[in-house]
Formats: structure tokens, C-alpha cells, sequence
């Protein structure tokens, strides 16, 4: 099963020649049809886990880069945090409202990750001008009570 496993990825699999790491551009359900057609019927979870033990890593974008260092940035969070206490100490709600990033609603490419039964096409480039709207995801989390509401979309119109 391993020597079907590494024929299948042979020309699938990318990695750092400075290390052990590689990685795999076919999906674990992609990897599981082809064994499938093959004759071994294996699911997708085990896929995973046989190229963990192979050495393969799941990639993704990480944010490194910080743009600005603001002094008086750490003085901002103790003035949130002497907020906060002196609500809480009074038995009263307090909130947390976070606003994503806005987003094109269209057929674009989602950058997160999910196990599926097949891959959605999506457009080559992400052109605002394809966009059916403009949207800004965002929430509401209440601290005290621990609880959170779904995140909401609110949009407008047009690119």
C-alpha cells in the first residue's frame, strides 16, 4: 500500500531540498480515489495520517511580516484590559465586535481548507470587476458569558 501510495504522489510532491519536508499538491481525497481505482479502499483520514508518517506537511500562508510598530501599541490593550475589569467588577456586559477583512462575493478562491467530495471551480484570477458584491464578515463575542453570536455578512452592491 505504502509503494502505491509513493507511485501516486511521485509526481504530485514538492518540498524543501534543505530538509526531510515535502508536500503534495493532489488533495487526501484525490489521493483516496486514485487508490480506490487502484483496488485499495482507504479513506481520506488514514490518507493523511500515511503522509504524516511519509514526511509530508500541510502547508499554508503564515504571518510574519508586521507592517508598523506603533509605541504606544501595548498602552492601547492596558487601557481595553482597565475597561474590561471595571466592567466586569460591576456586573456588566461587555463585548468584543470583530470586522474581518471585506471580501469579494463571487467565485473566488477560498485560501482556508476543507475535506470535501470534490473541488469547486473557481475563476482564474480574482478581478474585483467579477465580484457580484462587496461584503465585511464580523462578530460579536460576549466575554463574560464566554459565548459567541455566527459570524454575519454585511454588503453592498457591486464591485
Amino acid at each position: 500500500m505504502i509503494e502505491l501510495l509513493n507511485e501516486l504522489m511521485q509526481d504530485s510532491t514538492a518540498g524543501d531540498p534543505m530538509s526531510t519536508k515535502k508536500w503534495s499538491r493532489k488533495d487526501t481525497r484525490g489521493i483516496s480515489s486514485d487508490m480506490k481505482s487502484q483496488g485499495i479502499d482507504i479513506c481520506p483520514n488514514s490518507i493523511g495520517k500515511l503522509l504524516k508518517a511519509q514526511d509530508y506537511s500541510l502547508r499554508v500562508n503564515r504571518k510574519t511580516i508586521a507592517e508598523t510598530h506603533h509605541p504606544d501599541r501595548n498602552q492601547q490593550f492596558e487601557i481595553i484590559a482597565e475597561f474590561r475589569k471595571r466592567f466586569e467588577d460591576q456586573g456588566q456586559p461587555a463585548v468584543s465586535v470583530d470586522t474581518k477583512k471585506k471580501e469579494q462575493v463571487g467565485n473566488f478562491k477560498n485560501p482556508g481548507k476543507a475535506w470535501r467530495n470534490h473541488d469547486d471551480d473557481v475563476f482564474m484570477h480574482d478581478f474585483r470587476s467579477e465580484a457580484v458584491a462587496m461584503t465585511s464578515p464580523w462578530g460579536i463575542y460576549e466575554i463574560f458569558l464566554n459565548r459567541t453570536t455566527n459570524i454575519q455578512m454585511k454588503g453592498y452592491a457591486g464591485p
